[in-house]
């Protein structure tokens, strides 16, 4: 299994000194971890590899906006907020759509407010059981 914790972790880091100086990603990062103090209660903690490599196998990484997105070309990307330190599962091939750890879609019968709370996930920190 590839280490894409290591990769995330690495790239959290450059991009957090980056945004010393530059203040659109530091608006970003600032924004991830607002996002992240308010609506965190009660999201599942994750291992980035386990998703990453059910999902997206064999992923790269770029960054974009202050998020690492792993990509391996197929139906699915993870996303991971950089200074909010979690992930979203989203299906490329519908914009904004995203999905559960199960790879389940949205129900008619959840709220869209209560799909958020269910496809944000809090990234475990290294060696977090």
């Amino acid at each position: 299994m590839a280490d894409y914790k290591t990769t995330y972790s690495t790239n959290v880091n450059k991009m957090k000194k980056a945004s010393e100086t530059n203040n659109g990603l530091s608006t970003h990062l600032r924004n991830g971890k607002a996002r992240t103090d308010k609506f965190s209660s009660g999201w599942d903690r994750v291992n980035i590899n386990d998703v990453v490599e059910k999902f997206a196998p064999g992923a790269t990484m770029r960054e974009s906006n202050g998020k690492i997105v792993f990509s391996s070309g197929g139906q699915f990307e993870i996303v991971a907020d950089v200074a909010g330190g979690y992930l979203r599962i989203q299906d490329v091939s519908k914009k904004f759509t995203y999905v559960s750890l199960s790879g389940d879609y949205k129900p008619n019968t959840i709220s869209k407010s209560k799909w958020k709370q269910m496809t944000h996930y809090l990234i475990k920190k290294a060696g977090e059981k």
